[in-house]
């Protein structure tokens, strides 16, 4: 019993202030009905909580650069040339570039710039498993 309330006195806070957690989930039209204060559980949104702001931004591989995958992890669909090794790591950057001023406007931004990468892995042997093995079968070919 003394263990236990030793954890949650001391370990506890200080577990719970060694990171920050940010919410970055388009919820603004939830927001209207449903007022959640955030900062009442120590969670970082943006301002009217807006999917892209000055705390946290997402790029998802549909609006970073020239992102190569297979649309519905089918080998006949590639998008952008489906591998890295099919498209242009040129295109690719530079609209990646103009991706991210696009979506950061402060010159000094100092968030969290996230990419999230869902459709590819960026290790080959990250890819031979359900229906991520189209990258590593295509790869092969």
């Amino acid at each position: 019993m003394l263990v236990r309330a030793f954890l949650v006195v001391l370990v506890l806070p200080a577990l719970l202030s060694a990171f920050k957690a940010y919410w970055n989930f388009p919820s603004a039209t939830c927001q209207k009905n449903y007022s959640v204060k955030f900062e009442d559980f120590k969670i970082e949104t943006n301002t009217n909580v807006s999917f892209y702001g000055e705390k946290v931004v997402i790029f998802y591989e549909f609006i970073f650069g020239r992102y190569p995958y297979y649309k519905g992890y089918n080998k006949s669909y590639p998008i952008y040339g489906g591998l890295p090794q099919n498209c242009s790591l040129e295109e690719h950057l530079e609209i990646a570039k103009q991706n991210i001023t696009d979506k950061i406007k402060n010159e000094n931004f100092d968030g969290l710039a996230i990419i999230d990468l869902e459709e590819w892995r960026p290790l080959f042997d990250q890819n031979f498993w359900g229906l991520k093995s189209v990258s590593s079968v295509v790869s092969l070919k």
